[in-house]
């Protein structure tokens, strides 16, 4: 009898300070969001990102040419945004290669705004 009681005792306690746990939503996922895509720039945004993490040597410089792609350049980076494998890359999606390679993923208001820049028509602005 005494061991039934001191197991539910226990179990009372272990139940209690695994409740005790508060998250803040607000932090956990933030809802303002202050990533601007309303005047995404090559000059500005995008080509500085490629040119940074990707226009590097042994990787997607015009002189590397990794698995077909170089960013180097308004040219080339405009030609291959197109490719589907490029975006699936920088969001890590499943079925494509993580890029940058051994490197942390890009914040996710840099891939926005790659998306964004994108979807406006990728412009040499």
């Amino acid at each position: 009898m005494k061991i039934k009681q001191t197991s539910f005792l226990l179990f009372i306690m272990v139940l209690g300070l695994s409740s005790c746990y508060y998250d803040v939503e607000e932090e956990l996922y933030p809802t303002g969001s202050s990533c601007d895509t309303s005047n995404v720039s090559f000059a500005k945004d995008i080509y500085p990102v490629f040119n940074s993490n990707c226009n590097l040597s042994g990787c997607h410089n015009s002189a590397s040419n990794q698995a077909g792609f170089s960013f180097e350049g308004y040219d080339n980076l405009k030609k291959n945004i197109e490719n589907t494998a490029v975006l699936g890359s920088i969001k890590h999606l499943a079925g494509f290669s993580q890029m940058p390679q051994s490197r942390s993923k890009l914040s996710s208001c840099t891939i926005l705004k790659i998306e964004q820049w994108k979807n406006n028509g990728a412009p040499n602005n």
